[in-house]
């Protein structure tokens, strides 16, 4: 019985042993990073220029612009010989003579005379065998009775075509001192340019005026009484014969002359 006890504590005591033979060291755990933080930066401050008692240079103003009006044409700019004249008195050859139940026409005295019979009517006379294309022409106007809103004029640059339908400007003047500028076809008329009233025509009758029109090409310069009036462009007839031209808006008793038609020719460099 002694015996077995001692045989097992021997056996105990040898498996301690071994089992304290096998053992190992326990790992070493390594310690958890630390997080630093970064040494903090500092911010660039910008340097500013030291302020200074010179100003900043400014800009400079432009001078201002002003307009300048177009110049006014001259009715001589390239103004030549005379081409054609009349003073109404039959020395040129042409008494301009017509008459009907609207209107008469006729020389005499030194003057063109025109006489109305009837309202809403318009007439005119031509002379046929002189023709000017650039020109200068001129003629004074003498209203004796002008009633109402009654026409007058002169008519250039007129035309007959192949079926003798007569093509012309009209230059016309009314007895309230406006002018008008249209383009005759037969019977109808365009207007150019529309009625518009001057300070430079005198209105009503008695009254003389003197009209105007210088042309070169297709550019018309309009003057009453040697005062420019205005400018248009038309392309329509290059030349051509000369008339008179009459428009009565009232009862009749309208009464007026033309006088000293002189047309020079125009010759530009």
């Amino acid at each position: 019985m002694i015996l077995r006890h001692r045989i097992l504590l021997a056996l105990l005591a040898f498996a301690l042993s071994a089992c304290a033979g096998f053992a190992t060291d326990r790992p070493t755990i390594a310690p958890e990073p630390t997080a630093t933080a970064a040494p903090p930066t500092s911010t660039p401050v910008p340097i500013l220029p030291a302020a200074s008692a010179t100003p900043f240079p400014q800009p400079t103003p432009l001078p201002a612009v002003t307009p300048t009006a177009p110049a006014t044409p001259d009715p001589n700019l390239g103004v030549g010989d005379e081409i054609y004249s009349d003073k109404f008195d039959g020395a040129s050859g042409w008494f301009w003579t017509f008459a009907d139940d609207v209107v008469e026409f006729e020389a005499r005295d030194g003057e063109l005379n025109v006489e109305t019979k009837q309202g809403n009517s318009w007439r005119f006379v031509v002379r046929t065998d002189i023709t000017g294309g650039d020109q200068r022409l001129s003629v004074i106007a003498r209203a004796v009775a002008c009633p109402g809103a009654d026409e007058y004029g002169v008519m250039f640059r007129a035309q007959f075509d192949e079926t003798q339908i007569i093509h012309s400007y009209i230059y016309k003047f009314n007895c309230a001192g406006a002018a008008r500028v249209e383009r005759l076809d037969d019977v109808n008329t365009t207007v150019l340019k529309d009625w518009q009233t001057y300070p430079a025509i005198h209105t009503g009758a008695p009254a003389e005026n003197t009209m105007t029109v210088w042309m070169a090409k297709h550019t018309f310069h309009f003057f009453a009484n040697d005062q420019f009036l205005f400018t248009l462009t038309n392309s329509s007839l290059d030349e051509g014969f000369y008339g008179f031209y009459v428009q009565s808006h009232s009862n009749g008793g309208g009464a007026l002359g033309f006088d000293d038609f002189v047309v020079n020719e125009v010759v530009l460099p």
